[in-house]
Protein backbone atom coordinates (compact mmCIF):
# COMPACT_ATOMS: atom_id res chain seq x y z
CA UNK A 1 0.00 0.00 0.00
CA UNK A 2 2.92 2.35 0.67
CA UNK A 3 3.99 1.85 -2.92
CA UNK A 4 0.59 3.02 -4.16
CA UNK A 5 0.86 6.21 -2.16
CA UNK A 6 4.33 6.73 -3.56
CA UNK A 7 2.87 6.38 -7.08
CA UNK A 8 0.25 9.03 -6.39
CA UNK A 9 2.84 11.76 -5.86
CA UNK A 10 3.09 14.29 -8.63
CA UNK A 11 6.05 13.70 -10.95
CA UNK A 12 9.00 15.87 -10.09
CA UNK A 13 9.69 18.64 -12.54
CA UNK A 14 13.44 18.83 -13.22
CA UNK A 15 13.21 21.44 -15.95
CA UNK A 16 14.21 25.01 -15.23
CA UNK A 17 11.57 27.69 -15.40
CA UNK A 18 11.61 29.77 -18.54
CA UNK A 19 12.15 33.48 -18.39
CA UNK A 20 9.35 35.82 -19.48
CA UNK A 21 11.48 37.27 -22.28
CA UNK A 22 12.00 33.87 -23.85
CA UNK A 23 8.26 33.23 -23.83
CA UNK A 24 7.57 36.46 -25.64
CA UNK A 25 10.10 35.59 -28.33
CA UNK A 26 8.45 32.25 -29.21
CA UNK A 27 5.74 33.01 -31.77
CA UNK A 28 4.34 29.49 -32.30
CA UNK A 29 4.75 25.99 -30.96
CA UNK A 30 6.65 23.59 -33.11
CA UNK A 31 5.40 20.10 -33.88
CA UNK A 32 7.97 18.75 -31.45
CA UNK A 33 6.53 20.89 -28.65
CA UNK A 34 3.00 19.79 -29.52
CA UNK A 35 4.08 16.15 -29.25
CA UNK A 36 5.61 16.86 -25.84
CA UNK A 37 2.44 18.57 -24.61
CA UNK A 38 0.37 15.62 -25.87
CA UNK A 39 2.73 13.28 -24.04
CA UNK A 40 2.33 15.39 -20.88
CA UNK A 41 -1.46 15.16 -21.16
CA UNK A 42 -1.26 11.41 -21.64
CA UNK A 43 1.04 11.10 -18.64
CA UNK A 44 -1.44 13.08 -16.55
CA UNK A 45 -4.29 10.86 -17.73
CA UNK A 46 -2.29 7.78 -16.69
CA UNK A 47 -1.65 9.39 -13.31
CA UNK A 48 -5.37 10.13 -12.88
CA UNK A 49 -6.21 6.53 -13.73
CA UNK A 50 -3.73 5.31 -11.10
CA UNK A 51 -5.23 7.63 -8.50
CA UNK A 52 -8.75 6.49 -9.35
CA UNK A 53 -7.76 2.83 -9.01
CA UNK A 54 -6.11 3.54 -5.66
CA UNK A 55 -9.21 5.39 -4.49
CA UNK A 56 -11.49 2.54 -5.56
CA UNK A 57 -9.27 0.03 -3.79
CA UNK A 58 -9.28 2.06 -0.57
CA UNK A 59 -13.06 2.47 -0.72
CA UNK A 60 -13.57 -1.28 -1.14
CA UNK A 61 -11.17 -1.97 1.75
CA UNK A 62 -13.11 0.45 3.97
CA UNK A 63 -16.37 -1.30 3.06
CA UNK A 64 -14.76 -4.67 3.84
CA UNK A 65 -13.57 -3.47 7.25
CA UNK A 66 -17.04 -2.07 8.01
CA UNK A 67 -18.63 -5.37 7.01
CA UNK A 68 -16.11 -7.33 9.11
CA UNK A 69 -16.77 -5.02 12.07
CA UNK A 70 -20.51 -5.58 11.84
CA UNK A 71 -19.92 -9.34 11.57
CA UNK A 72 -17.87 -9.30 14.77
CA UNK A 73 -20.63 -7.52 16.70
CA UNK A 74 -22.97 -9.69 18.65
CA UNK A 75 -26.63 -9.80 17.73
CA UNK A 76 -27.45 -7.70 20.76
CA UNK A 77 -24.95 -5.01 19.76
CA UNK A 78 -26.26 -5.00 16.21
CA UNK A 79 -29.81 -4.70 17.46
CA UNK A 80 -28.88 -1.83 19.77
CA UNK A 81 -27.04 -0.11 16.94
CA UNK A 82 -30.05 -0.43 14.62
CA UNK A 83 -32.35 0.75 17.42
CA UNK A 84 -30.20 3.83 17.98
CA UNK A 85 -30.29 4.60 14.25
CA UNK A 86 -34.11 4.27 14.20
CA UNK A 87 -34.45 6.49 17.26
CA UNK A 88 -32.20 9.13 15.73
CA UNK A 89 -34.31 9.04 12.57
CA UNK A 90 -37.53 9.35 14.59
CA UNK A 91 -36.09 12.25 16.57
CA UNK A 92 -35.13 14.04 13.37
CA UNK A 93 -38.58 13.47 11.91
CA UNK A 94 -40.21 14.68 15.15
CA UNK A 95 -38.17 17.90 15.10
CA UNK A 96 -39.07 18.50 11.46
CA UNK A 97 -42.78 17.98 12.12
CA UNK A 98 -42.64 20.17 15.23
CA UNK A 99 -41.07 22.97 13.20
CA UNK A 100 -43.69 22.62 10.44
CA UNK A 101 -46.54 22.69 12.98
CA UNK A 102 -45.15 25.68 14.88
CA UNK A 103 -44.48 27.61 11.69
CA UNK A 104 -47.98 26.81 10.39
CA UNK A 105 -49.65 28.08 13.56
CA UNK A 106 -47.52 31.23 13.63
CA UNK A 107 -48.22 31.79 9.95
CA UNK A 108 -51.97 31.82 10.62
CA UNK A 109 -51.51 34.38 13.39
CA UNK A 110 -49.36 36.61 11.17
CA UNK A 111 -52.00 36.44 8.41
CA UNK A 112 -54.63 37.57 10.93
CA UNK A 113 -52.42 40.58 11.70
CA UNK A 114 -52.51 41.66 8.04
CA UNK A 115 -49.43 39.99 6.61
CA UNK A 116 -49.61 38.62 3.09
CA UNK A 117 -48.90 34.92 2.40
CA UNK A 118 -45.15 35.21 1.78
CA UNK A 119 -44.50 37.69 4.58
CA UNK A 120 -46.43 35.53 7.05
CA UNK A 121 -44.43 32.43 6.13
CA UNK A 122 -41.07 34.25 6.22
CA UNK A 123 -41.93 35.88 9.57
CA UNK A 124 -43.02 32.54 11.08
CA UNK A 125 -39.83 30.80 9.96
CA UNK A 126 -37.68 33.69 11.21
CA UNK A 127 -39.48 33.59 14.56
CA UNK A 128 -38.98 29.82 14.89
CA UNK A 129 -35.29 30.05 13.93
CA UNK A 130 -34.72 32.99 16.29
CA UNK A 131 -33.74 35.34 13.46
CA UNK A 132 -35.15 38.49 15.03
CA UNK A 133 -33.47 40.89 12.58
CA UNK A 134 -35.44 39.37 9.71
CA UNK A 135 -38.61 39.22 11.81
CA UNK A 136 -38.40 42.91 12.77
CA UNK A 137 -37.63 43.92 9.18
CA UNK A 138 -40.74 42.08 7.96
CA UNK A 139 -42.83 43.61 10.74
CA UNK A 140 -41.62 47.11 9.81
CA UNK A 141 -42.50 46.52 6.14
CA UNK A 142 -45.99 45.31 7.07
CA UNK A 143 -46.59 48.22 9.44
CA UNK A 144 -45.45 50.73 6.83
CA UNK A 145 -47.78 49.23 4.22
CA UNK A 146 -50.72 49.20 6.67
CA UNK A 147 -50.14 52.85 7.59
CA UNK A 148 -49.96 53.80 3.91
CA UNK A 149 -53.18 51.89 3.20
CA UNK A 150 -54.96 53.60 6.12
CA UNK A 151 -53.85 57.03 4.92
CA UNK A 152 -55.17 56.31 1.43
CA UNK A 153 -58.53 55.18 2.83
CA UNK A 154 -58.78 58.25 5.05
CA UNK A 155 -58.03 60.56 2.14
CA UNK A 156 -60.82 58.90 0.14
CA UNK A 157 -63.42 59.17 2.91
CA UNK A 158 -62.58 62.54 4.48
CA UNK A 159 -65.07 65.40 4.03
CA UNK A 160 -64.52 68.26 1.65
CA UNK A 161 -62.35 70.96 3.18
CA UNK A 162 -64.20 74.27 3.81
CA UNK A 163 -61.89 77.11 2.97
CA UNK A 164 -64.41 79.92 3.35
CA UNK A 165 -63.59 81.48 0.01
CA UNK A 166 -66.61 80.28 -1.90
CA UNK A 167 -70.23 79.78 -1.04
CA UNK A 168 -72.69 77.31 -2.45
CA UNK A 169 -75.67 79.59 -1.72
CA UNK A 170 -76.52 82.37 -4.12
CA UNK A 171 -77.31 84.86 -1.39
CA UNK A 172 -75.31 85.61 1.72
CA UNK A 173 -77.22 84.79 4.92
CA UNK A 174 -75.94 87.86 6.72
CA UNK A 175 -77.13 90.19 3.98
CA UNK A 176 -80.48 88.43 3.85
CA UNK A 177 -80.98 88.97 7.58
CA UNK A 178 -79.78 92.57 7.39
CA UNK A 179 -82.11 93.41 4.53
CA UNK A 180 -85.08 91.83 6.26
CA UNK A 181 -85.06 94.49 9.02
CA UNK A 182 -87.13 97.63 8.32
CA UNK A 183 -85.43 100.92 8.09
CA UNK A 184 -86.36 103.59 10.67
CA UNK A 185 -85.88 106.94 9.09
Amino acid sequence: MAEEIKDTKAPEDTSTPEKPQEEAQKPEETTEQKKESTADVQALMVEIAKLKRANDKLSSEAADYKRKYRDTLSEQEQASMEKAEREAEKEEQYKRLLKENTVFKSEINFKNLGYDEKQAHDAAVAQYDGDFDTLYRIQKDVQDSLITKQKEEWLKTRPQVQSGGSSNETEDLFLKGFNSVKQRI
